[in-house]
């Protein structure tokens, strides 16, 4: 779809299941990315606890995601796979206030899962004046209950099983080495068996 200035007709918006995907994608996504960062930060810092400072750092990286990728290229890395993005509610690129304000409405409560209809609109769309459009430009058709659930639930089921194969990955090839390797050197010290060391990783 082409941006034409024109308001945006309701057979362009999003399907409920594109906006399942965004939405699990993009949360599996950033999880990854904040534990690889805390896993390094421990690396270099074990004794630093999470704390404030570690929940600033999250929710930082939360805004710094969605602000980067939808200022950017309209869409964050799950509307690349489900082939959609954002635009106001004329059909034109939407600015970075709107795209600001669009992300702090995210913080709503409940918000998340305000879009769960068969018109896929979010708290964080209305205020913001933006919706989520299809880019393959095909008309949305109305699905029932039973088989609208049942696609969500498919959507779910894959997204999480994929997620938490890469997350097997990361942990016993990546992640844990990292977080031992700092536990290893500090440990003759911490129990006072200093007769033991611990070779370096080459």
């Amino acid at each position: 779809m082409e941006e034409t200035g024109k308001q945006v007709t309701l057979s362009l918006i999003a399907s409920q299941h594109q906006r399942t995907l965004n939405y699990l994608v993009d949360y599996y996504i950033q999880t990854i990315i904040t534990i690889l960062l805390f896993a390094h930060i421990y690396a270099f810092v074990p004794t630093l606890g999470i704390g404030i400072r570690g929940i600033a750092i999250s929710v930082f990286l939360w805004f710094a995601y969605y602000i980067f990728f939808e200022t950017l290229f309209q869409k964050t890395p799950g509307k690349f796979v489900s082939k959609s993005r954002v635009v106001t509610a004329t059909g034109v690129r939407p600015s970075f206030v709107i795209i600001l304000l669009r992300t702090l409405c995210r913080m709503i409560p409940l918000e998340s899962i305000s879009f769960l209809s068969w018109y896929p609109v979010g708290w964080h769309d209305k205020f913001s004046g933006t919706v989520v459009i299809d880019e393959t430009g095909k008309a949305r058709k109305k699905e029932g209950f039973v088989k609208g659930t049942l696609i969500l639930t498919i959507d779910f089921i894959v997204v999480t099983v994929i997620f938490f194969l890469i997350m097997l990955i990361l942990i016993f090839g990546y992640i844990r080495p990292v977080l031992l390797k700092p536990i290893l050197k500090n440990l003759p010290s911490v129990v006072g068996v200093n007769q033991f060391s611990f070779p370096e990783q080459q």
